[in-house]
């Protein structure tokens, strides 16, 4: 096997025989498949690059969940890996097939209203650049507002003052340049994205204050599958993984766990949750959401779990290397983070070869989704060693310390922990 940061030595042990991986996407259209493809794909990229081996079976699905099997042989170790996507693809189309009118007005409500609750300003405190970004959707939004309402209103003034008659005799004529204005702003989204991240937002605010049921009783079956399963005897390792808005998704379902059954930490397998380009910080300081805040916390502190929170300053739209507890004071000191979070680079400019990266250099959102491909030199964080190798989470990241400007945990290697500054003197400024 290659060896790459004496990963090879500490792979031997190999403790996992059985994986089970439970994947929560972001708001996505695309579903479960388009996962499916890129695992596989991408497996078969890192068994070229690495010695190793990394079979993928085709999916299918199992109600609302697609799966597949994965067998590796890494380091000398035979592992299989069942991995599931909680796809919840029909909730992201649902919202995006509201009418465009209706889109662009609940999203433009939902700024006023994070403007008005101080949502906004706490994100800006915490870390601006991804807050700008963040407000990129409101700018085209009101662009896209101001435009139908110019299209609508002048040309029948103008026809009016021309005329010398009342501008009112062609209204009609107005609300159909207003219409045709509004669907210009619906081909112009296929390279802003506009619609796509105000009903993206607007949903993961809605359920953070508790009011999106459908997808809150989607995250209840997860949960409930994720208990069952623990209790099954069959693993040695659960691996919950979250990407994205599907961060946050992924730490409800573990709270949810929790709270169905108390002693999941001690039914047998190893528990990880891995979140991957998240906006938990943003998440986490909605006005109303403080018991979906508390969830993060819950997850954090509880003993026998271990959570890994990996992003990249090169990912533009996620709250690189930010405490995910940090949203709401004070922030909990180490000894109340037992299960974590350890917060990693993935060091997307040194991992990622350099003619690979410039592919994508301008498109954000294939940035966004470089978590969950094979990197040709990857340092702590390897997508397919985590999912596919003989390590649990928690061992693989055991000697690795949290980044240096985040809060460190309960289980951060000692001699660095004993290092650290205060908690309250750490959290990441923005790039």
């Amino acid at each position: 096997m290659q060896e790459r940061d004496g990963q090879s030595r500490q792979e031997t042990p190999a403790p996992v025989g059985r994986r089970l991986a439970l994947y929560v996407p972001g708001f996505d259209p695309a579903g479960g498949g388009r996962y499916a493809r890129i695992y596989r794909s991408e497996a078969a990229r890192w068994s070229a690059l690495f010695d190793g081996r990394i079979s993928v079976s085709g999916s299918r699905r199992d109600g609302s969940v697609r799966r597949w099997e994965v067998s590796a042989e890494i380091a000398g170790a035979a592992v299989h890996t069942d991995y599931r996507v909680l796809d919840w693809r029909d909730l992201a189309i649902e919202r995006m097939r509201a009418p465009l009118w209706k889109r662009l007005l609940r999203g433009i409500a939902m700024y006023l209203a994070i403007t008005l609750d101080g949502t906004l300003s706490r994100m800006l405190a915490l870390a601006w650049l991804p807050a700008i970004v963040t407000l990129y959707p409101f700018a085209f939004a009101l662009g896209f507002a101001a435009a139908c309402l110019a299209a609508a209103l002048l040309p029948p003034l103008a026809l009016g003052a021309l005329t010398g008659g009342s501008a009112w005799w062609f209204a009609p004529f107005g609300a159909a340049l207003g219409w045709a204005a509004l669907r210009w702003t619906g081909s112009v989204d296929r390279t802003s994205y506009t619609y796509y991240l105000l009903d993206s937002y607007s949903l993961m605010r809605d359920y953070a204050r508790g009011n999106a049921r459908t997808l809150r009783a989607r995250i209840r079956d997860g949960a409930a599958l994720l208990a069952r399963e623990a209790g099954a005897g069959e693993w040695d390792e659960i691996l919950v993984i979250g990407h994205s808005s599907g961060s946050s998704l992924a730490l409800s379902m573990v709270a949810e766990a929790l709270a169905l059954e108390p002693d999941l930490p001690r039914l047998g397998p190893a528990i990880g949750v891995l979140t991957l380009g998240q906006n938990l910080s943003a998440q986490a300081m909605f006005a109303g959401g403080e018991a979906h805040a508390a969830e993060f916390r819950r997850v954090a502190a509880t003993e026998g779990l271990s959570w890994v929170d990996v992003s990249s300053r090169a990912d533009g739209v996620c709250y690189a290397l930010c405490d995910p507890l940090a949203a709401r004071t004070p922030a909990p000191p180490p000894e109340e983070r037992r299960a974590g979070p350890k917060v990693i680079s993935a060091k997307f400019h040194e991992t990622i070869a350099p003619e690979r990266f410039a592919t994508f250099a301008r498109n954000h959102f294939e940035r966004h989704f470089q978590y969950l491909h094979a990197f040709e030199r990857p340092q702590e964080y390897d997508f397919f060693r985590i999912t596919a190798g003989p390590l649990t989470l928690r061992e693989r990241f055991r000697n690795v310390a949290s980044n240096p400007r985040t809060p460190p945990t309960a289980w951060e290697p000692a001699p660095i922990a004993a290092e650290r500054a205060a908690p309250e003197q750490l959290h990441e400024p923005a790039a």
